[in-house]
């Protein structure tokens, strides 16, 4: 590979493909963040011309198409593997860029939308699982921060791009951002847990021996073994449509009774459901409702918006320290329960504005949001994308990707179609504290069911989901194999001899 004398080192070399992962996932911080390009300039200028009803389409189709993504995501990455998934999404999302560049009417616009929705399901569904596959345990949560951490930088590059640049002007840049980010992809090697799963083991050791160096080959073998286990229990293929079928239903029937499948998968709907009610996509679209409520007529918004995007960035960076350093599941309680307790203040802080107690109190508020965020940075957004990407097991790493993003997208939709109608009903400070209320259940089931990821391999958390009885029972089942696996070898070294 041309980039061994630059990338000298294991360190580096994750360095650099989770790079490439990450550099896509900051795509979809400028898709999501060029909705408020494209919107108010279309308003203002009016080169196309569209009515509110066209260009709430242009804004929201995304959450449409990102369910198609989805649905397609797992497939192309246990087919096809991790990289074909990635380079698909980079592929619909420069189709989308380009489109923009050239729209002379709506529904040219919309087509982009609905390209780079797919782009996000996709992505939503891979990058986490294979910035996973390819990082050591020691370094895997510092680096699975970048995930969030990218897609913060690619909203805030929108917003500042927006002021001085027009919505073509801004399309161009970020279809050259995508270009670099397919190419960093291209010269990636394939994770070596899918190289596993499809037998391709010489290969998978090559690529990890690329990636960790030979200091990890315990974990290797293992993995090997895991996927050839897999092998086993699957059996061979069945040419019988009919049968074939009977046997998928069976297997789907097996699996969701199975402790490291829905396990998982329970923790992944609550982690979505604690990332997107801690407030992440709430203060990224309603902004401007929610600092009308909480300062009134206030000059300086726009900057306070400003400094808690900067802010957001730089907690998510220092976190790239802490996470190393501070047990997974203390740092997801601690700062939920402060994002709780932010919540509940600023509830508390915009009635008391509304019966006079908070009449000229604007620093209060500021200071409330600025905590709001740095809990979201340090944790709620965090945690959920980093613990995500290492509790699925091998065997099911598609449909966990697939049912994150869509237990995602549905959150989303759920939240939209209800903010407006809570905001008009109870208020700010009652929706704040319906949404404490769904953090505080979320917390709870947490608590409960999710084990400590932190130093531990992929295939440590998934025993873990297992139990110690299935591990034995694996363990025994692994014996066994390589038994069979070392005859087989002696017997084709002895015909081989005579």
């Amino acid at each position: 590979m041309n980039t061994n004398k630059i990338l000298a080192t294991p360190f580096l070399r994750q360095c650099y493909v989770t790079l490439g992962v990450t550099t896509n996932v900051m795509t979809i911080g400028l898709v999501v963040g060029y909705s408020a390009v494209i919107v108010p300039q279309l308003r203002e200028t009016k080169q196309i011309e569209l009515d509110d009803e066209s260009l709430s389409w242009i804004a929201s189709i995304i959450g449409f198409s990102m369910i198609f993504g989805a649905l397609i995501g797992p497939s192309i990455m246990s087919r096809q593997g991790r990289k074909t998934a990635l380079i698909t999404g980079c592929i619909c999302n420069i189709i989308g860029w380009v489109l923009f560049i050239i729209a002379s009417n709506m529904l040219m616009l919309i087509f982009a939308r609905f390209f780079q929705g797919i782009t996000v399901g996709i992505l939503g569904v891979v990058a986490q699982v294979t910035i996973g596959e390819y990082t050591s345990p020691q370094y895997r949560g510092a680096l699975l921060v970048l995930h969030p951490f990218s897609m913060c930088f690619g909203g805030l590059m929108q917003h500042v791009q927006g002021v001085y640049l027009t919505w073509k002007v801004v399309a161009v840049i970020s279809l050259i951002i995508n270009i670099v980010a397919i190419l960093m992809v291209i010269l990636s090697p394939e994770t070596p847990s899918f190289l596993a799963t499809k037998g391709r083991f010489d290969s998978c050791r090559k690529s990890f021996h690329w990636l960790r160096g030979h200091d990890e080959d315990d974990e290797l073998e293992k993995m090997i073994k895991a996927a050839m286990l897999i092998k086993t229990d699957q059996g061979e293929e069945h040419f019988s449509v009919l049968k074939y079928g009977k046997d998928k239903i069976k297997y789907a029937s097996e699996t969701i009774k199975k402790k490291e499948f829905y396990k998982p998968v329970i923790i992944i709907l609550h982690l979505q459901l604690l990332n997107l009610f801690s407030g992440s996509c709430l203060n990224e679209t309603y902004a401007m409702e929610i600092f009308m409520d909480i300062f009134g007529n206030f000059n300086e918004m726009y900057y306070v918006l400003w400094s808690l995007d900067v802010q957001r960035i730089v907690t998510l960076a220092l976190s790239m320290i802490t996470i190393r350093k501070v047990k997974r599941k203390n740092v997801l309680l601690v700062t939920t329960l402060l994002n709780i307790i932010v919540f509940i203040s600023i509830a508390g802080y915009v009635y008391g504005k509304l019966v006079g107690v908070f009449s000229n109190c604007t620093a209060v508020g500021v200071v409330l949001l600025h905590l709001h965020y740095f809990t979201m940075a340090a944790g709620c957004i965090l945690l959920p994308n980093i613990i995500a990407g290492e509790i699925c097991p091998l065997e099911y790493r598609g449909i966990c990707g697939m049912i994150s993003t869509l237990s995602y997208s549905t959150y989303l939709t759920v939240e939209f179609k209800t903010v407006a109608l809570l905001f008009g009903k109870i208020g700010l400070q009652g929706a704040y504290l319906v949404y404490a209320t769904v953090v505080g259940f979320s917390l709870i089931v947490l608590m409960m069911l999710l084990p400590e990821t932190k130093d531990k391999t992929l295939l440590e958390i998934e025993w873990e989901f297992k139990g110690s009885q299935a591990d034995n029972e694996c363990s025994e089942k692994m014996i066994d194999l390589t038994k069979k696996v070392k005859l087989d070898s002696v017997s084709i070294c002895s015909k081989q001899s005579t």
